[in-house]
């Protein structure tokens, strides 16, 4: 058949399965349906996007970012370990890498945005964990990030020794470690994925958010997870803080811009 030619249509296939792999795909029903069913879901569509951020001198990335974490402070008074997916598809069978959004420049601009800053000092802050965030994007790219590194040299521990040898590498029984990767705000920007006007997944912490973002040149979309009844204080309170942020910021820098 040629491109040209008309498709036949649809035909409902019918599958034979034995009582055992029908029970099975019940209790997978279930289960996706109990899940599907603990999950808060939010969505921010904001009216600007990638034109605006760059009016504010900061990367389109690197804004949201910055403000995922300034709208977690503001919600929750501390600063959270944040997870954003980064490509490293230059090199051979290469696939991503960690970027760790939470630096002491982002710390310091969360900090300010609660405590009620404003105008100048603040848009410094934002610029300067805006540059730090592009930095460590890049360092992650190239593979110059810590965590596949650490996946890798753990892998080779588990390996060759017991957890309980006492020369078994402390670095992987710290708790600092296991706290420091657990994501309260997992993130990943699809901007560059053709075709997709919304998408989302849950979060991968427990107690945390995940966001799915695009950032378009005149709009932005977030959906927001969480799941009901965890320490986290809910998707649609997170979404109204992070606008909140982002508005703040805007208004900055449109005060600066007169």
């Amino acid at each position: 058949p040629t491109l040209d030619a008309p498709l036949a249509p649809p035909a409902k296939l019918d599958f034979k399965v034995s009582e055992e792999v029908a029970s099975m795909i019940g209790a997978a029903e279930a289960k996706y349906a109990e899940l599907a069913a603990s999950l808060d879901h939010a969505v921010l569509d904001l009216p600007y996007g990638k034109e605006t951020f760059k009016s504010w001198r900061v990367s389109p990335d690197a804004a949201m970012q910055v403000a995922y974490m300034a709208a977690f402070y503001k919600v929750h008074g501390a600063m959270p370990p944040v997870y954003e997916s980064c490509t490293t598809r230059r090199f051979f069978v290469g696939r991503t890498e960690t970027i760790r959004s939470c630096t002491p420049d982002a710390a310091a601009l969360a900090k300010a945005v609660a405590s009620g800053e404003t105008g100048a000092d603040l848009l410094a802050k934002l610029r300067q964990a805006g540059e730090t965030h592009v930095a460590t994007s890049r360092d992650a790219a190239v593979a110059m990030g810590s965590d596949r590194h650490l996946l890798g040299l753990k892998y080779i521990a588990d390996r060759d020794m017991d957890p309980s040898d006492p020369s078994y590498p402390a670095v992987f029984t710290n708790p600092a470690l296991a706290a420091s990767k657990n994501w309260l705000i997992s993130s990943s920007n699809a901007t560059s994925t053709p075709y997709i006007d919304q998408f989302g997944f849950g979060p991968t912490s427990g107690d945390g958010y995940g966001l799915g973002y695009l950032i378009e040149k005149d709009s932005v979309k977030v959906a927001v997870t969480s799941f009901k009844g965890s320490a986290s204080k809910g998707s649609s309170t997170f979404q109204v803080a992070l606008r909140e942020v982002l508005d703040l910021f805007k208004a900055e820098a449109e005060k600066e811009a007169k």
